[in-house]
């Protein structure tokens, strides 16, 4: 069966959206969940996403590597202390929002239109 909804997109001359549909969706539902606080699952989950869109991509720049490299650290720490029921301080949890859905999808959105 056919995926109309990317026909549709490729056949209006949108083909650039439709590798970024992922990166975009996510985008749209961290600003849409994450407006007040970004949840420890959020950081966890997003540190995967990361490493996951990443594995692949040569000449990453260091910056963004580094990001990158950091994410599950983060992630797996969030994780852990939900499993647990531990809680951070305020600060913890304010620094996790580098991780928040938002900032996640668009750095794998410039590693997907840059670095692909």
């Amino acid at each position: 069966m056919e995926l109309w909804f990317l026909s549709i997109l490729q056949k209006i001359g949108l083909n650039l959206i439709v590798p970024l549909i992922g990166p975009i969706s996510l985008m749209i539902a961290g600003w849409l969940v994450e407006k007040h606080y970004t949840s420890r699952i959020a950081v966890f989950t997003n540190s995967m996403a990361l490493v996951e869109v990443y594995k692949n991509l040569n000449n990453v720049p260091e910056l963004v590597a580094l990001f990158v490299n950091i994410a599950p650290i983060f992630g797996i720490i969030f994780a852990w202390s939900y499993y647990t029921k531990k809680k951070f301080s305020d600060g913890t949890y304010k620094s996790a929002r580098v991780y928040s859905t938002l900032v996640t999808a668009l750095v794998i959105l410039y590693g997907l239109i840059y670095l692909a």
